[in-house]
């Protein structure tokens, strides 16, 4: 991870209402022998078939999509690495989510753990994969199916996933490992790391058997950092692990996704030299071409307008089915949020960054199932259900009511506006109280 970034850490936000009895497996899988594929149902079942394209076709007889969040926290402290899920819990958030999404992007990657010559784990760091275990626990709870997160970029979007290893029984993660906009294509052995990458993808999915993989994760974004030749060369990871999945025979072969980031595709945010003069729709028409070549059985959105949309209650109707439109393969929305307060920031005095509401929370969430439903999703995932911080500490300015928080917010300096949107993003506030969005949702889960 990036020194830039503060540590986003696993937390219990997700699924923990009941005890998470879904066993993580072993090294070696198990599961459904043959080709057979999973298609995971609202209610949590999964049953066997052997087309591949049926693995998209969660609800076949009802609404397409299956609703879910990411069983993630925030820790301000920034002094401990992503940790194994709390058992304490809010029914609430395990009640809202048909499918769980565990966040393996967070942990880092023993690169060298799977660059032998077969790709094969050898020495896995220990609190690494007590880590993933729980993660997928958690995002599993009481048994519904589960999509893993995983990438071979940083948490930061400029360089490889950090190296995780392990000193004293903790997990440590090296962010420096390769450097700033590493180009796997002008290294020696450009194939060693995209090979070592895809060796990690089937290794996690033989051993957590998920319903979905997500093989890069806003990948569009390392070309916004570092260019078009190392882009080409992160499609190229997607693409061999997309390859090996498809060669699985010993478990039920996933569905894989690969993410886009759709603030970036219109061009934000704003910086020299790209669309800068040009209209949102304008500068998609110029970066739609970054969809092209993208190696995967569904091409994810996701999509988080706040820091960059100024009037978050016209956002055009068609800024996620624009990019549908684009994909050329089917989609899915695989993370978003969108803050219900208003916030401002204070440069000696508060000035207004964002207007919101709750009925704008609500509209945009309208607008991502309507969207999800026309195009068939199987997938709609809200980033956290529930506030990760105080909604009312967060928007507040000058910040007040955390003291801890307040610091830490400080400290981020011009970083901690996104940030802040992110922490309190959900559709229920930290006390439990839902917000008019959390009875979209709820609506959303109840159409058979």
């Amino acid at each position: 991870m990036s020194g830039k970034h503060p540590w986003i850490l696993l937390a219990a936000l997700l699924a923990l209402g009941a005890a998470a009895t879904a066993s993580c497996g072993d090294d070696g899988g198990g599961g459904n022998d043959g080709d057979a594929d999973v298609i995971a149902t609202p209610d949590g079942d999964a049953t066997t078939t052997s087309s591949p394209d049926s693995r998209l076709d969660v609800s076949p007889t009802g609404r397409p999509y299956l609703l879910g969040a990411r069983a993630e926290g925030y820790d301000i402290t920034r002094s401990a690495f992503p940790r194994p899920a709390s058992a304490s819990a809010t029914p609430l958030v395990d009640e809202l989510v048909e499918i769980g999404v565990a966040p393996l992007d967070l942990y880092g990657i023993p690169w060298s753990s799977f660059s032998g010559p077969d790709n094969l784990p050898t020495d896995l760091p220990g609190p690494w994969l007590t880590g993933l275990d729980a993660a997928v626990a958690a995002a599993k709870g009481s048994g519904r199916p589960v999509v893993l997160a995983l990438s071979p970029l940083a948490t930061s979007f400029d360089t490889l996933a950090a190296e995780a290893g392990e000193t004293g029984g903790n997990l440590t993660l090296n962010p420096s490992w390769k450097p700033y906009c590493y180009d796997p294509g002008t290294d020696g052995n450009p194939t060693k790391w995209r090979d070592a990458y895809a060796g990690y993808v089937v290794w996690a999915i033989r051993r957590y058997q998920p319903a979905f993989v997500i093989l890069g994760e806003r990948l569009n974004l390392y070309e916004a950092a570092c260019g078009a030749a190392p882009y080409a060369s992160l499609k190229g990871f997607v693409s061999e692990a997309n390859t090996r999945v498809g060669a699985i025979t010993d478990v039920a072969q996933p569905a894989t996704i690969v993410s886009v980031d759709v603030e970036d595709l219109y061009g934000f945010p704003k910086k020299a030299g790209r669309c800068v003069a040009v209209t949102p729709q304008a500068c998609f028409d110029t970066r739609k071409g970054l969809l092209d070549g993208l190696d995967a059985d569904v091409v994810g959105l996701e999509s988080y307008p706040a820091p960059y949309v100024d009037t978050l209650g016209t956002i055009p109707s068609d800024w996620l089915s624009r990019v549908v439109a684009a994909a050329g393969k089917p989609t899915a929305v695989v993370g978003t949020s969108l803050p219900a307060t208003s916030m401002s920031h204070r440069e000696g005095v508060c000035l207004p960054i964002l207007t919101s509401s709750e009925a704008i929370q609500a509209s945009w969430l309208d607008q991502v199932l309507a969207t999800a439903e026309n195009a068939r999703m199987p997938l709609v995932i809200w980033r956290s259900l529930v506030d990760l911080y105080d909604a009312g500490v967060v928007s507040s300015c000058p910040c007040a009511g955390d003291t801890g928080l307040c610091q830490h917010l400080d400290q981020l300096g011009g970083a901690a506006d996104v940030v802040r949107f992110r922490l309190a993003g959900g559709l229920v506030d930290v006390d439990g109280t839902e917000r008019q969005a959390a009875a979209v949702w709820r609506q959303a889960k109840a159409t058979p």
